[in-house]
């Protein structure tokens, strides 16, 4: 379960903490995020995804040569996904930073989709409406391009 909160940070309220349990890893489906302002959000995946957690803090150490504290920093996804350091992230699932990472392989001129929904309320087939409602979205983003483009750029972006 993916439980959103506010934490304290110095006397004041800080940005949005981010907490899974484990028993949600990986997300594969579903997990479910809370907040008291927004109320509950249930987020669908239809890939396996491994969730990184890190704060949203600058990584002092490597800028000016002083401690990080905490010890999780910006840096973190790079550094564990481009360099493999598996303890750049937050083993304890939590923090202001949260990325869902997951490995593909796609050849040249292929192509890969990765489909999630957000929604309020739970739902028994989350990507049953995915295609039309991307479609509806492609309509309306062309529309609105269409109306902002004056007709003469068209020529050019077609080449």
């Amino acid at each position: 379960m993916l439980v959103l909160s506010r934490r304290a940070a110095h006397g004041e309220l800080s940005a949005l903490s981010l907490q899974i349990s484990a028993s949600a890893l990986p997300l594969s489906r579903a997990d479910r995020g809370e907040r008291p302002t927004l109320g509950t959000y249930h987020l669908y995946g239809t890939h396996p995804a491994e969730l990184l957690f890190t704060e949203n803090l600058s990584n002092a150490e490597l800028l000016w040569g002083s401690p990080n504290a905490p010890f999780y920093v910006k840096d973190a996804f790079h550094r564990r996904v481009v360099q493999g350091d598996t303890a750049a992230v937050n083993p304890a699932l939590n923090g202001s930073k949260c990325t869902a990472w997951s490995h593909w392989t796609v050849g040249p001129q292929q192509h890969a989709m990765v489909d999630l929904v957000l929604s309020a309320e739970p739902l028994a087939d989350p990507f049953a409406r995915s295609e039309r409602t991307l479609s509806i979205r492609q309509s309306e983003t062309t529309v609105f391009y269409d109306d902002l483009l004056p007709e003469v750029l068209f020529p050019i972006l077609i080449r």
